[in-house]
């Protein structure tokens, strides 16, 4: 993949296209909006947290939804992610699930105020990896255009990832996050992720093999590790390496 394209045969390249140019959270949203309309999809919340905690808190997590401000702000001011039994089964699964599938408890009382807003039938796509938490939850409200299909819920599925990535390069654009390395790190540690020498990575870059050391000593202080394999995972969880061009490796694999 060149020029930062993603695949292809990604049926929402074009849309993830589009989010890479978006200069803030409410253009991403729109956009995000528009896209799943055409799969009856009619509200949405994506969450996302860039460091990779095995189960992260909200105050990690950031969100990109449809949903009413007013709900949003109540959700947040009254923390009810704690007592929410769609967030909840998201951050301790990576399988998708039907909302109809929960069985509430305890958080009966936050699906009886989601349903005042037109929250009611949904389904989640979660991810846990290396590179954060992600879950994208769509809402079908009362009356949708159409049902989505089990073919259109594959294709959110397989779009959660490839979200993922661009919600951490917004965050990096609108500067709520700070890159530590230089995109020439960011492409030597890519290179190391994936088995290559120093002098391997040198040929690839144009560079020699002692530049790729010296690189990697200044990746290993900046991200305050002491081994190749350390500054791997330390970049991975703190989402530099979705800043490159391609979808990473460790990401398709989820």
């Amino acid at each position: 993949m060149k020029n930062g394209e993603h695949p292809s045969w990604l049926p929402f390249n074009k849309t993830l296209q589009g989010l890479r140019q978006a200069s803030s959270a409410r253009e991403f949203r729109s956009i995000l909006a528009r896209e799943l309309s055409e799969v009856g999809v009619r509200q949405f919340a994506l969450h996302v947290s860039p460091a990779g905690a095995p189960r992260p808190s909200a105050d990690h997590i950031r969100v990109i939804s449809s949903y009413d401000p007013i709900w949003l702000s109540r959700y947040e001011k009254d923390g009810l992610m704690s007592h929410d039994p769609v967030a909840q089964r998201a951050l301790s699964s990576a399988t998708p699930f039907d909302w109809a599938s929960l069985q509430y408890r305890d958080g009966e009382s936050v699906m009886r105020e989601a349903r005042q807003f037109d929250i009611k039938h949904g389904v989640s796509f979660p991810t846990l990896s290396s590179s954060g938490f992600g879950c994208l939850s769509v809402c079908f409200g009362r009356t949708p255009d159409r049902a989505a299909s089990p073919a259109d819920l594959a294709l959110l599925n397989l779009m959660v990832p490839y979200l993922q990535v661009e919600v951490v390069r917004l965050l990096f654009r609108v500067g709520e996050i700070s890159p530590r390395l230089t995109s020439r790190q960011r492409e030597i540690l890519s290179e190391i992720a994936s088995g290559k020498r120093d002098r391997e990575i040198g040929d690839k870059l144009g560079v020699t093999k002692q530049t790729v050391i010296a690189h990697m000593k200044s990746i290993r202080s900046k991200l305050e590790v002491h081994t190749r394999t350390g500054a791997v995972r330390e970049a991975q969880r703190l989402g530099e390496l979705t800043l490159l061009g391609e979808v990473p490796n460790y990401l398709r694999s989820n």
